[in-house]
């Protein structure tokens, strides 16, 4: 079996890039969510102004995301570019709610390991800008800071392997480092509790 490495962060936190980067060196299988069946009928939900039904699209697709996960790491490692941190930290503020239990009823699989990725909001603005597909959302730099202060709670609260990482302040690839690090110490640790 596998390992689940998730890459977590706002927009413009260099999630694609990092996860694109660390798949390549560990010879793992990069999968971004929402899973690609979705991404016609995405655009659908973004334009809608029902923070509800863009809530609920986005956790069907973390339900088929999990299982099409759990079926590729049978012969591989897998490297998911966002998951559940992501659809709940940014719903919680968008419905201003918890929305544990809504997450915790799909009994999603589990990351081995969530990397927090953050950069500095001037800095995040400045890449969202270079996008051409760039939402309004995305631009929101008061809200994508609410969602990354909401993401931190989160992970501190609910997730046992965690790593927080400043991607304005480090190459990607320094980030990938640091992340094979904590790789590296996580399977140390497994080894010695056997």
């Amino acid at each position: 079996m596998g390992h689940f490495i998730v890459i977590e962060g706002v927009d413009g936190t260099g999630k694609s890039t990092t996860a694109h980067l660390l798949a390549a060196k560990l010879g793992a299988v990069y999968y971004q969510t929402p899973p690609a069946m979705f991404k016609e009928v995405r655009s659908v939900f973004r334009n809608m102004d029902n923070a509800w039904g863009n809530f609920y699209f986005y956790l069907s697709t973390l339900a088929v995301a999990a299982r099409e996960i759990q079926t590729l790491l049978s012969n591989s490692d897998v490297i998911c570019d966002r998951y559940s941190f992501s659809t709940q930290a940014y719903h919680e503020i968008s419905l201003q709610q918890s929305l544990h239990t809504s997450i915790s009823h799909l009994d999603l699989l589990k990351p081995d390991l969530t990397v927090l990725l953050r950069a500095d909001r001037v800095i995040r603005h400045e890449r969202l800008i270079q996008r051409s597909s760039a939402h309004s959302f995305e631009l929101d730099i008061d809200y994508q800071e609410q969602v990354q202060a909401r993401m931190i709670r989160l992970l501190e609260e609910e997730s046992t392997h965690f790593l927080t990482l400043d991607t304005g302040a480090a190459t990607v690839e320094e980030i990938v480092q640091q992340i094979l690090g904590k790789l590296n110490s996580l399977q140390l640790e497994s080894s010695l509790s056997r």
